[in-house]
């Protein structure tokens, strides 16, 4: 598998613990995995608006 392939299997299992916590109602754990995931977004963002590929 490729890398983004491997990138989308990561973000839907994160995707799947966010909203199991949430349902959960652990808050907490749900924000920050929620916002890991907003971070790497931006991250992959950065990197594919500057490379100079």
């Amino acid at each position: 598998m490729g890398f983004t392939a491997w990138l989308a299997f990561v973000y839907l299992i994160l995707l799947t613990l966010t909203i199991v916590s949430f349902l959960r109602k652990k808050n907490k754990v749900g924000a920050t995995l929620l916002g890991l995931m907003f971070l790497g977004i931006f991250a992959l963002g950065y990197l594919w608006m500057t490379s100079p590929m």
